[in-house]
C-alpha cells in the first residue's frame, strides 16, 4: 500500500508445514491514527472487521488452492497478459 487509512501497517504471510498440509498463519499489525479516538474504534469495529476479512480471505485461497480452481486464476492472468 503506498497510502492508506492505518497510521502504521504490516501484514505477514506464514507458512508451515503441518503433516501433509500447510498451516498459513496471518500476522497482522497495525496503528490507527487519531490516538484515543482510533484506539476506541479498533476496539468498537476494526478488529472484528479485519479478523472477518482475513478469515473468509483465507477461506477463498484455501477453497482454490485444494480445488484446483487456482488454475482458472492461471490461465485468465496468461490470457490478460497476452492481451487477449
Amino acid at each position: 500500500m503506498v497510502s492508506d487509512a492505518f497510521k502504521s501497517f504490516r501484514h505477514q504471510h506464514l507458512f508451515e508445514k503441518a503433516g501433509a498440509e500447510t498451516r498459513i498463519t496471518d500476522i497482522f499489525d497495525y496503528t490507527s491514527p487519531l490516538g484515543l479516538l482510533g484506539t476506541l474504534a479498533n476496539k468498537l469495529f476494526l478488529e472484528h472487521y479485519m479478523t472477518r476479512l482475513l478469515t473468509k480471505r483465507n477461506q477463498v485461497l484455501k477453497a482454490y488452492a485444494e480445488t484446483g480452481k487456482w488454475n482458472e486464476v492461471l490461465q485468465i492472468t496468461k490470457r490478460l497478459q497476452q492481451g487477449v
